[in-house]
């Protein structure tokens, strides 16, 4: 009996981590929109999201290739790469790189090729073809939401349906 509930109690513990599919929008002062979906790691201050992965992610109609792990990078520390790419549900923490075909020579050509960047003072963007756009950060023209339920909600409910069965089971 000891074991399970230590069992169960880890599993809260391990699910405690908020790690949850977010939806971004930021619309630039020219009516042009960058959007899409990440999964993200909500941090302990409840505001910053640490960026794991991106799925699909959009500038206008242009929707950017796949983004692979090594084609986003902190902006603060770039090139190094040492620091968590994040961004922030109230736009004061945003720090992400995005280079999806990869990195040439250190940097990401938006003129000839494609990429965006969230920094807390600057944003940019560019669509390749000479479709550049940067501009200073406006926290009013961003948007971060959850998309899906996190993983503790149903933690709980499994771990509380196991103690139940654990305690019925030990009347027996």
């Amino acid at each position: 009996m000891k074991k399970v509930i230590s069992l169960l109690i880890s599993l809260l513990f391990v699910g405690s981590v908020n790690a949850a599919l977010m939806n971004f929008d930021y619309t630039y002062t020219d009516g042009s929109v960058l959007s899409g979906s990440f999964d993200g790691t909500i941090q302990t201050d409840s505001d910053t999201v640490f960026i794991n992965s991106f799925n699909i992610v959009q500038y206008d109609l242009f929707e950017f290739s796949s983004i692979e792990l090594s084609d986003f990078a902190s902006v603060s520390d770039f090139p190094s790469g040492d620091l968590q790419p994040l961004v922030s549900f109230s736009g004061d923490a945003m720090d992400i790189f995005v280079c999806p075909n990869g990195f040439i020579a250190g940097n990401c050509g938006f003129s000839f090729d494609s990429g965006f960047f969230l920094g807390t003072a600057t944003v940019g963007v560019g669509a390749g073809l000479g479709d550049d756009t940067f501009e200073n950060f406006n926290a009013n023209n961003w948007n971060l939401t959850t998309a899906s339920v996190p993983a503790p909600s149903s933690i709980l409910i499994f771990s509380m349906a196991a103690i139940g069965f654990a305690f019925s089971r030990g009347k027996k």
